[in-house]
């Protein structure tokens, strides 16, 4: 294991050996105290391990300390390198290892859980290949934003020539058995070795290093569709040896959706390539079709809405929302109703009827009417995603207080029902965030005596949580919720009566740091949302004042880090309401 230092004129000429290893394979990953963990093929009993390499004062340990030693059962020959999720837990795939009776295997995908003292001691193996559902994986993993992982086998499948996998995330952990959403068949590809790479849309991009038109290996795209992903691949490329041939690793992509890669062989010399792919399709972060920084909802009394799409305090993208229903319904806020990975609308009209609109930027792709109506009386507060599922769900409250969660999938309710207990009518339903950092949204309530409390939910049913202390007193109306320290614990927004705000920052319901936020705008600006306009990962505030002018503190904690007014004044009758 080398580093080459950066130096003012470039970087260093000659590599510094940090470790010796024997018979290492796969790519370095570091964590944020900038440790190093690999994966070696071979060991002592030829079955491999997982190190870590730890980060001192003086540079780096010039030994690695081994978590994992792998003995056939759990896992042999570990060759791609490792992914980590948001906890450190680490995630990977051996080639052989795992059979059953004594037999070798066909290959494994295994967790490491990080635990208070450092690593667990044995990997977990969350699945066991069987040849049927893929055999020899040795590319490394990918996780979705709901932490399903992906990945692909060289061998197994339908016709032998490979697949592409998921394993599911589940509430209690992960599915035991893959999914296969591909099985190549020699003609759109054969052996996959290299991992995969997905784009904003979740479409998965990958190499094979076989099959296609010309025997010399393919590059592929698998789309993601509303039912989950296209059961055969598109071909993007078949290799013909004078481009390249037998490619073995996966792809990178750059700001502009270019695709990177190499061949082991062909080209002029027969000694491979290296190839660039443009208009390939490949969308990425931060593209207009799905931007990273947060966008401003606005609703008019006469029923528009509109979408700005912001840089910053800068308006970049948007406009009025086509068609406008008129002045009997009101937006309630966004949420991603069909998982497409783009904010939807939900709105409520004054007979309690709700409706989905599924958008993409300002135009209505499809979406209608929420069956039933749930009546009058009820109110919805705002989206969530209570069950994990990756499809926002719906809070809603009634005048006695009741609130209720219906489960969503696009426009279907599929699940969901009243949350008990009922906490009274003096108890509001503020909104909803992730408390704990479970992946299940948690509601945040406020008494009218000013006392906030976080119910920690799994569906429709509490699990944990109570009231938020101290008590701020009746002057202090609870905004909302974003994660202001970027530690994927939701924090609680406040304002009082003379405009002043305060963050806490929460860990569940306990307070863990935060305070007032300095200057005071004073009373005649109004918090209005919570978003990441500058896609730093810190949420910032989004403010309103009685002249309709619109601003955007940039936060860091509490600390205001940049912002100011938005370069565009809406006008009277439009009012800010929320985000996208």
């Amino acid at each position: 294991m080398f580093e080459i230092a950066k130096t003012a004129g470039g970087y260093a000429s000659t590599a510094t050996t940090l470790v010796s290893i024997n018979g290492s394979d796969g790519s370095l990953i570091a964590d944020a105290n900038g440790d190093l963990f690999g994966t070696t093929k071979f060991s002592l009993y030829d079955s491999g391990t997982v190190f870590e390499i730890a980060k001192t004062a003086g540079g780096y340990a010039s030994a690695p300390t081994t978590l994992v030693s792998f003995n056939v059962s759990d896992g042999r020959q570990p060759e791609a390198g490792l992914i980590a999720d948001s906890h450190g837990d680490l995630f990977g795939t051996t080639a052989r290892g795992g059979g059953a009776n004594g037999t070798v295997g066909n290959g494994t995908v295994f967790e490491i859980a990080k635990t208070a003292g450092g690593y667990a001691s044995a990997p977990t193996t969350l699945v066991r290949f069987n040849a049927t559902d893929g055999d020899f994986p040795t590319g490394s993993l990918l996780a979705d934003v709901h932490g399903d992982l992906f990945g692909t086998t060289e061998g197994g499948g339908a016709t032998g020539d490979g697949i592409v996998f998921e394993i599911v995330k589940t509430p209690t952990g992960y599915a035991s058995n893959p999914t296969t959403l591909v099985s190549f068949n020699d003609a759109d590809g054969s052996s996959p070795d290299g991992g995969l790479l997905a784009d904003a849309h979740g479409d998965l991009f990958g190499t094979t290093e076989l099959g296609g038109a010309n025997d010399d290996g393919t590059v592929f795209e698998i789309k993601k569709t509303a039912a989950g992903y296209a059961s055969t691949p598109t071909t993007l490329v078949s290799f013909n040896s004078a481009d390249g041939a037998s490619p073995l690793s996966g792809l990178i992509a750059d700001a502009d959706g270019d695709l990177f890669g190499t061949t082991s062989a062909g080209g002029a010399n027969n000694d491979g390539t290296v190839f660039e792919m443009t208009n390939s399709g490949f969308v990425p972060a931060g593209s207009a079709v799905k931007p990273e920084n947060d966008g401003i909802l606005f609703w008019s009394t006469d029923g528009q809405a509109a979408i700005w799409g912001m840089d910053g305090t800068n308006v970049i993208a948007g406009g009025t929302v086509s068609p406008n229903p008129g002045p009997s319904w009101y937006t309630v806020g966004t949420g991603d109703f069909n998982d497409d990975g783009l904010p939807d609308l939900l709105w409520q009209n004054a007979n309690g009827q709700a409706a989905i609109w599924e958008m993409n930027g300002t135009s209505r792709i499809g979406g209608g009417a929420v069956a039933p109506n749930p009546g009058p009386s009820w109110y919805a507060v705002g989206t969530g995603d209570f069950n994990d599922d990756g499809h926002s769900d719906i809070l809603w409250q009634n005048a006695n207080g009741q609130t209720a969660i219906w489960e969503m999938n696009g426009t279907s309710r599929i699940s969901g029902g009243a949350v008990n207990p009922n906490p009274g009518p003096s108890w509001r339903a503020i909104g909803t965030g992730d408390f704990n950092d479970d992946g299940h949204s948690d509601i945040l309530w406020q008494n009218t005596n000013g006392q906030a409390a976080i119910w920690e939910m799994n569906g429709t049913s509490r699990i944990g949580g109570g009231a938020v202390n101290p008590n701020p007193g009746p002057s202090w109306r609870a905004i909302g919720t974003g994660d202001f320290n970027d530690d994927g614990h939701s924090d609680i927004l406040w304002q009082n009566a003379n405009g002043q705000t305060a963050i806490w920052e929460m860990n569940g319901t306990s307070r863990i740091g935060g305070g007032a936020v300095t200057p005071n705008p004073g009373a005649s600006w109004f918090a209005v949302g919570i978003g990441d306009f500058n896609g730093d990962g810190h949420s910032d505030i989004l403010w309103q004042n009685s002249s309709w002018q619109v601003a955007i503190w940039e936060m860091n904690g509490t600390s205001r880090i940049g912002g100011g007014a938005v370069n565009a004044n809406p006008g009277p009758s439009w009012y800010a309401i929320g985000l996208t």
